[in-house]
């Protein structure tokens, strides 16, 4: 992530110390970040690590599942599949819109 970035994050706190790109303990201001989120999340850093981690490995690899699945796709099929669909009203049995709204459930 760009230096402005971490700025515009808060995360990036001015100081003396240089920024930093090899590891958080090297890096004060990101680490006190780290900690400060870690602590509000009741978790400990080394975990709150391992999540973000997982996070954006998950992410990457939606965005790579996602760009391999549209580039098989086929705009006029996809839009003929909508052409099929239409433009109806919901049929009466079709409640969905009540039962979200439904404090009971």
């Amino acid at each position: 992530m760009p230096l402005q970035a971490f700025r515009q994050l808060n995360l990036f706190v001015q100081s003396s110390s240089p920024p930093c790109a090899v590891t958080p303990c090297a890096c004060p201001n990101l680490k006190k970040a780290a900690k400060r989120i870690a602590a509000a999340d009741d978790t400990t850093m080394t975990q709150f690590f391992v999540v973000t981690i997982a996070e954006k490995i998950s992410a990457m690899e939606t965005a790579d599942f996602l760009w391999k699945r549209a580039a098989l796709g086929n705009p006029q099929a996809a839009q003929s599949a909508w052409a099929k669909a239409g433009a109806s009203a919901a049929l009466p049995e079709d409640h969905w819109a009540q039962i979200a709204h439904d404090p009971s459930r």
